[in-house]
């Protein structure tokens, strides 16, 4: 809890003054023209720049999430999202800690799955299907043209991440041999890390094996999802070690994704590590780890069947839909501040 509360201090803490909103869109800007390589330069910690946000509540910018969303809805940068947008793959029946401490009536989430556990904490809970949708790519098509033109057939890995007070080891060696042997018909191998696993030096050990290394960037980079939509795009097959986000984005943009069976341990921040026991043992991680355990060359309907039932690949709305639930998540708040 004590380490929770520093990073909240540290790493968390949204400035509203004009200083602060000029240095962190100057950052952000610095890191929009930075290759998908520059590994180091776009994991660095953005603490020091004082994140911006107008949101009423500050995670729903994580990822660039409400970004992107009044982006794609054409809301003013300033507007204030009246529900908590929902970050990361909870399988059970789990909810953020962060999530629960605002008082925001409603959720946006996923799936329709996903929304029966949320009601358990809120009154109401909106799916609107995997994020990824309503990003735009971070590189232009001529880019993306040249970028597939340059990797040829290409094989993208995500090794399970750690986060900033828990450690998830597993032996990398073994599972970039692994990759390798299942690589060997491919002519580039990728490996997608996330920001947290560079900032341990983890890019350097994938390097070493012959893998080109790529970042979506910090989580308060609102150009993540952006980046890690033109980063599966380029890929022709993916692969993981483990159950995350990027499972649904992969089959979203219609790319096969295998899952590498590899034992994994933690180590860390003790509720995490029991959250994490916990969800092993659940029916949905065996059932979408079962959906993935053969290398098929194409989207199987099984794969796509299970990953809809989980993260809601057709629950994707339209802009007139998505305002509608926008200006219901309005009404609902009034009602619930009076």
């Amino acid at each position: 809890m004590y380490i929770k509360k520093q990073i909240k201090k540290a790493l968390y803490v949204y400035n509203k003054n004009p200083l602060s909103k000029l240095l962190y869109e100057k950052e952000i800007k610095k890191r929009f023209s930075l290759s998908l390589t520059n590994v180091e330069a776009l994991s660095k910690h953005i603490s020091m720049f004082a994140p911006y946000t107008n949101e009423l509540h500050h995670p729903n910018d994580w990822y660039g999430h409400a970004k992107i969303f009044k982006k794609f809805l054409g809301l003013p940068k300033d507007y204030k999202f009246k529900f908590i947008i929902e970050h990361g793959t909870y399988l059970n029946d789990e909810v953020a800690d962060i999530d629960l401490e605002t008082n925001l009536p409603s959720f946006i989430t996923y799936s329709e799955n996903r929304i029966k556990f949320l009601k358990r904490y809120r009154d109401f809970a909106f799916s609107i299907g995997p994020f990824i949708n309503y990003a735009e790519d971070i590189l232009t098509k001529e880019e993306l043209r040249r970028e597939k033109k340059r990797l040829g057939r290409s094989l993208l890995l995500f090794p399970i991440h750690s986060t900033l007070d828990t450690n998830l080891n597993f032996n990398i060696a073994n599972l970039c041999n692994s990759v390798k042997e299942i690589g060997k018909n491919f002519n580039t191998i990728r490996v997608c890390l996330y920001w947290t696993d560079v900032l341990k030096g983890h890019d350097k050990i994938y390097q070493d094996f012959g893998f080109e290394v790529v970042t979506a960037g910090h989580i308060l980079d609102s150009n993540f999802i952006p980046r890690l939509r033109s980063i599966i795009k380029l890929s022709s097959y993916t692969v993981s070690n483990g159950i995350s986000t990027h499972i649904a984005y992969c089959l979203f943009l219609n790319k096969p994704h295998y899952l590498i069976s590899q034992r994994l341990n933690l180590s860390g921040n003790r509720k995490e590590i029991k959250a994490n026991y916990i969800l092993i043992k659940t029916k949905a991680y065996r059932q979408i780890y079962q959906a993935f355990s053969k290398a098929e060359a194409k989207i199987s309907p099984e794969q796509y069947a299970t990953v809809n039932y989980y993260w809601g690949l057709n629950k994707t709305k339209t802009k007139n839909e998505f305002l509608n639930i926008v200006e219901r998540t309005e009404e609902i708040f009034k009602k619930y501040k009076q």
